[in-house]
């Protein structure tokens, strides 16, 4: 099932929500994008940006229930909203009903859980978007745990730990890898335009922040 790209609706403070009493803006500055791996859960946790930051997600996932119980649980575990939300547009499109039949098993959700390392979950929970983000974002961490770098943490999630630490990494994994690493790419090029048009430049100290080059 394709998605439509819809335009996403920023949610603009008024002047008076922007400034106290010393006539100085609360918003964070843009340059947080070039000293953060995880520039959207910044703004995430600032009161004055989180609701930008939740129309942006909500919009790109089609979904307010999917988008937000990932955010909530990105925010719990400290991992990047664009790592988590490029995995999940790599695994399901945001689906929460997506399906994949594999040769032994069955993959579910929009985090994919798969059936066999999720044998206490029946056939509902992995479609509940609360209950999948809660163990997939969960399961993403432990693989960033037992990895040493975020591509083997991404080939864990996709073809499990044991045939990675074998050094059997299907060709499928790589370009799994790939793909997550693209979009991400482009999603956070994408928050940072968002921002940038949306946001008063003044608020944002754009003078003092270099052209982009953010690294993932």
């Amino acid at each position: 099932m394709n998605r439509k790209s819809r335009k996403v609706a920023f949610y603009i403070p008024e002047k008076s929500e922007l400034y106290g009493s010393a006539g100085q803006p609360d918003l964070p500055s843009l340059d947080v994008f070039f000293y953060s791996d995880a520039p959207a859960i910044h703004f995430y946790r600032n009161p004055q940006t989180r609701g930008a930051v939740k129309d942006f997600f909500v919009s790109l996932a089609g979904s307010e229930q999917v988008a937000l119980s990932a955010m909530y649980y990105s925010d719990k575990h400290n991992l990047p909203f664009t790592l988590v939300f490029s995995l999940m547009h790599t695994e399901s499109r945001f689906l929460p009903d997506a399906v994949n039949q594999n040769a032994t098993s069955i993959d579910r959700g929009v985090f994919q859980l798969n059936n066999l390392a999720f044998p206490h979950l029946n056939e509902h929970d992995f479609f509940d978007p609360d209950l999948n983000a809660s163990y997939g974002v969960s399961h993403l961490e432990w693989c960033l745990s037992v990895s040493s770098s975020l591509d083997e943490a991404l080939a864990i999630y996709n073809a499990g730990y044991g045939k990675v630490k074998r050094g059997d990494i299907p060709a499928s994994t790589i370009r799994y890898i790939a793909k997550i690493h693209e979009y991400r790419r482009t999603l956070e090029e994408e928050f940072y335009r968002y921002l940038v048009a949306e946001i008063p430049h003044r608020v944002l100290n754009l003078a003092a922040v270099p052209a982009a080059s953010h690294t993932p």
